[in-house]
């Protein structure tokens, strides 16, 4: 299976000369906008586009060449096309009314009036259109040693890489990855070792030189890392093992390598949770003993926490069990002891907890406003170990100040 073989296709125009211009311009990234009849869209009885929606790009063979993510939807009359939109088309028109000729010279062409079973079919100024804008996705696997990583990338600009907490995946970043793409930055985020398609180990490994590969593979030279929980953890393992690659790091609910679990709340819950290994209904309380851990904290029953939330993270911890459990991993994790090395990191940082979060987190928040030079702290009113998504009003507010104070990472 490909990555291509679970998503819709997207088809512009016909097969043959059109499509293939149209599909070289979404390669090049110079078309990032698409406009169809409403109509099209009723007579084959097909939903609408959805912003989030990926699909396959289909070359004239039939063949899938890329993968688009729908970033924008709007239905409205013809006559709104403004020329900001029809430049994003990509095809060359630098008026609405060049725009316009191109489009109804195709609309009114026999293939489409056939399509449409209409004869005569003509547009006007009122004629509904369904306006998209959309972004490429960049989506592929990079071998490392003793396995390897399933990754995304998208946007144009300087590098930004996403990385998630433990017994979670790439999906964590959904509300940032297109976000930050479209704003300028080259975004990229990936599955780690044993955790969503990405695979699991057969030996030792090192998560930071993972990342410092994957880098690697798609020749970036630096890059800021946004990492949370064990994200952050690999990010500053690779500022410390990596320096040259590390732009900046935003530390979400950081882990630490080197560093000991002290609170007590989570000693007993990780006591209980190795209880569970062996057991008929092992896999289901080893997420749950996780949610209680990492979703509610110790300062919250499940009750308090969004629902939604709970059962969204709960989710894709399962979906990681079962992969460890289908492919058990082999080796162990090699670490950079960043516990005693923060004071190697010399690049622009700031870190985020909620207010909720174990007390170790803090304690890592305070160990590195400590020790790394200029390294900023802010704590999440409200917010449990998700700071990113319990509180997202505050973390993108800090993550975009950050970015705008540093722009040259």
């Amino acid at each position: 299976m490909t990555m291509f073989d679970e998503l819709p296709p997207f088809e512009l125009a016909f097969p043959g000369p059109l499509r293939d211009q149209l599909v070289a311009a979404v390669l090049s990234g110079a078309k990032t906008a698409t406009t169809g009849l409403l109509r099209e869209y009723e007579l084959a009885g097909d939903p609408l586009p959805e912003v989030g929606e990926r699909s396959a790009v289909i070359d004239s063979a039939g063949l899938p060449v890329a993968v688009i993510e729908v970033t924008e939807v709007r239905v409205v009359p013809l006559g709104e096309i403004d020329e900001a939109f029809a430049r994003a088309e990509g095809e060359g028109h630098e008026t609405v009314a060049a725009w316009r000729a191109d489009h109804e010279s195709f609309w009114h062409g026999p293939q489409m009036r056939q399509a449409l079973g209409d004869p005569h079919f003509t547009v006007s100024d009122g004629t509904p259109v369904v306006a998209c804008r959309f972004m490429v996705v960049e989506c592929g696997r990079v071998p490392v040693e003793n396995g390897e990583l399933y990754y995304e990338a998208a946007g144009s600009g300087p590098a930004l890489v996403l990385l998630h907490g433990g017994m979670l995946d790439m999906s964590m970043w959904d509300e940032q990855f297109t976000r930050l793409a479209r704003a300028g930055r080259r975004v990229i985020r990936y599955d780690a070792r044993g955790h969503g398609r990405s695979s699991v180990s057969d030996g030792d490994w090192s998560d930071h030189d993972d990342l410092y590969a994957l880098l690697d593979h798609l020749r970036v030279v630096r890059a800021t890392l946004v990492g949370h929980s064990s994200g952050a953890r690999i990010a500053v393992d690779t500022a410390i093992a990596h320096p040259g690659v590390v732009a900046a790091l935003v530390l979400l609910a950081p882990g630490l390598s080197g560093s000991e679990i002290t609170d007590p709340y989570i000693q007993k819950q990780l006591q209980e949770q190795a209880t569970c290994f062996g057991a008929p209904d092992g896999a289901e309380r080893f997420v749950e003993h996780y949610l209680r851990m990492w979703v509610d904290g110790p300062y919250r029953e499940p009750a308090a926490v969004d629902p939604v939330l709970r059962e969204r993270i709960g989710a894709t911890a399962a979906a990681t069990v079962t992969l460890n459990v289908t492919t058990p991993t082999m080796g162990r994790a090699v670490e950079a002891g960043a516990m005693e090395r923060l004071h190697e990191i010399q690049v622009p940082t700031v870190a985020l907890v909620g207010e909720l979060d174990s007390g170790d987190v803090a304690g890592n928040l305070a160990e590195i406003v400590s020790a790394v030079p200029g390294a900023r702290a802010v704590v999440v009113p409200g917010a449990g170990h998700l700071v990113h998504l319990e509180g997202r009003a505050s973390f993108e507010q800090s993550l975009d100040a950050f970015l705008l104070a540093h722009p040259w990472v």
